[in-house]
């Protein structure tokens, strides 16, 4: 025998306790509920730690560690559990109201509402929020030197992104977009920006009810122009802090995107069948950094995969196709604000709205699908793979809901993490609903616990949509979802949006008599 052979190894329970507290600081959740499993010791040091619960508990409530706490883990434990339970309760601990400006143009993200005023400027507040310690702040950048006709934000980079329509008459036409790149905290120059920090794009085609949908994700910057005239629908990518071009694509097939991680985006298409040159609803994931960055048809793309829906009756015509998930995939707070925690990057929620006319009225689809969904089928393609069938993503992977009422087409940053909001009318009043398709929060909370709050409904079964509905053949989904209620006061009758950050749900109020946001914060 061998003298390697014959050596007594130690168990890990005769460590110094030190030392295994070291070791298990060093695990993520699952590898420590495991160790919980494991003895009793084990048991007794990751239930007395707080560090070590914090570790779960942010797992759980799909959050994760702020960029540079403050707090110590304790402290930021008892933030957290005040955080979930505030949204759990509604219990807000400030309401007010936020006059609507004369702008027109208006943003919310990663806490900030900004608005445009009368003369130009560009009003921003962000959002309070107790429970993280964030302060709220108040403040106005303007004098731009031309007329902004849209804009963009993301206050994680301070970076404000304002856009610049094309001239098309006059004495100096010009036919060029300009996206410039400035500071959200100045209105200046965004010193990581190349020089002089303005991206141009042509436009061939005059359209001058052309609309943008744009999104940041860290260093990208997304536009779809939306064509309402001749023109077709274009959707480009900037890498903004050099001004180079990753992707450009055309088509009318492109509805809606959503940047999906650092190299992919999906994209919401309405696709001509060949068969029976019906519009079919098509997620396609797109990885536009392997993509040609000439300009091409969204036909001819060849890094995609394509995630089809069910096919929808042959009698339903689809007319709007719309794709929403925030935050951007890598996030992160401000690090000056040092809160305690954030939505964690992987809980994010996809919510695809697809408007079809059937039986001669408009109908609202909800699709929901969390992140995990796309990504582990990703993760499994074979070679060669380029579509996802239904069966394979939708049944489990994703829920389909058919709202009473039709997310605002307007006032659209209705989801934020694994949480989404919307307006319901039920007895002549109307009333907040707050869907959470956190699974790991789902999959803690007992029959016992479910029980014991009535006023929160959890979702478990199947839906089924009967052949011959708007689907052609029987579709049933089953991700589960809990969903709380808050009915609001009785001067809200109608004129009524909701819209929701992690730390706010903002009811939008277009009655012309206020025309407010009146701001709820946890």
């Amino acid at each position: 025998m061998s003298p390697a052979s014959s050596s007594h190894h130690q168990p890990l329970s005769s460590l110094p306790v030190e030392l295994l507290i070291d070791i298990l600081c060093a695990l993520d959740c699952p590898a420590l509920l495991a160790c919980r499993q494991v003895s009793k010791l084990f048991d007794a040091l990751i239930s007395q730690i707080s560090s070590l619960q914090l570790v779960i508990e942010l797992y759980a409530a799909g959050q994760e560690d702020g960029p540079k706490p403050t707090f110590g883990p304790a402290a930021r434990l008892e933030a957290l559990e005040k955080h979930q339970a505030a949204w759990d309760n509604f219990d807000w601990t400030k309401d007010q109201s936020i006059p609507m400006l004369g702008g027109g143009l208006w943003e919310l993200y990663g806490g900030v509402l900004a608005q445009s005023t009368t003369d130009g400027a560009i009003c921003l507040r962000r959002l309070a929020s107790d429970c993280r310690s964030i302060p709220e702040l108040e403040w106005t950048v303007g004098g731009f030197g031309f007329p902004v006709r849209d804009f963009s934000l993301d206050p994680s980079q301070d970076l404000l992104v304002l856009v610049e329509a094309p001239k098309w008459s006059g004495p100096n036409p010009d036919h060029n977009y300009r996206f410039h790149l400035r500071t959200l905290s100045s209105g200046g120059q965004h010193p990581l920006a190349f020089n002089p920090a303005v991206i141009c794009h042509p436009q061939t085609t005059e359209d001058m009810q052309m609309t943008y949908t744009m999104q940041i994700s860290e260093d990208h910057f997304g536009v779809l122009f939306n064509s309402l005239n001749d023109g077709e629908n274009e959707f480009c990518i900037w890498e903004w802090k050099s001004g180079r071009r990753e992707v450009d694509l055309t088509g009318d097939e492109i509805r809606s995107f959503s940047f999906f991680s650092g190299q992919c985006v999906v994209l919401a298409l309405l696709n001509v069948s060949e068969q029976t040159l019906d519009l079919e609803p098509i997620l396609l994931v797109l990885d536009f950094t392997k993509e040609s960055d000439e300009i091409h048809d969204v036909t001819d793309v060849e890094n995609g995969v394509s995630f089809p829906y069910p096919r929808l009756h042959p009698d339903a015509g689809p007319v709007k196709f719309e794709i929403r998930s925030d935050p951007a995939p890598a996030f992160i707070p401000d690090p000056s604000l040092h809160v305690p925690f954030f939505t964690a990057r992987h809980n994010r929620l996809f919510i695809a709205s697809l408007s079809v006319l059937f039986q001669g009225r408009l109908q609202c689809i909800l699709l929901f699908a969390p992140f995990v969904t796309f990504r582990s089928c990703l993760d499994n393609l074979t070679a060669g793979q380029t579509v996802v069938d239904w069966n394979i993503w939708g049944p489990t992977g994703s829920r389909i809901i058919v709202p009473r009422r039709h997310p605002s087409d307007v006032w659209v940053c209705y989801v934020n993490g694994s949480k989404y909001a919307a307006l319901q009318k039920k007895k002549n009043r109307i009333a907040v609903e707050v869907y959470d398709f956190n699974r790991w929060q789902l999959q803690r909370t007992s029959q016992k616990d479910r029980e014991a709050n009535p006023g929160v409904r959890y979702e478990m079964d199947k839906s089924v949509f009967e052949a011959g509905s708007v689907f052609e053949h029987q579709v049933e989904t089953s991700l589960p979802y809990r969903l709380r209620t808050l009915p609001l006061d009785t001067r809200y009758t109608s004129n009524l949006a909701i819209m929701c950050s992690e730390d706010n749900l903002i009811i939008v109020d277009t009655h012309v008599d206020r025309r407010e946001y009146r701001v709820l914060s946890f």
